[in-house]
């Protein structure tokens, strides 16, 4: 009986002009009968090729100072000096008290 209200609920969409996208088995299992659409937003269609190396600012730097100039501002190297000599300290003061 299902069977029967399910061919003809897809001979009725059918007549309306609409093609069903799906059918059921005997044992109600629904099957596609679309494959589906190709996504063009998959991962390989949308990066670019990729060219290693330098980019942006480092593109056109000719020595190894510059370069670190670009990794390191002043700021940053402020802050790893400040810091390293604060943990020398620190070293320091634990050697000095254990001994």
């Amino acid at each position: 009986m299902e069977n029967a209200t399910s061919d003809k609920r897809l001979l009725e969409s059918r007549v309306r002009g609409r093609p069903s996208s799906t059918s059921k088995g005997k044992d109600g299992f629904k099957w596609k009968t679309k494959f589906p659409e190709r996504r063009s937003d998959r991962v390989r269609d949308v990066l670019p090729a990729y060219v290693p190396g330098p980019n942006s600012e480092a593109k056109n730097l000719d020595s190894i100072e510059k370069f670190w100039d670009v990794l390191f501002n002043d700021e940053m190297i402020d802050t790893i000096v400040t810091n390293t000599n604060k943990k020398i300290e620190e070293v320091c003061l634990e050697k000095a008290t254990i001994t």
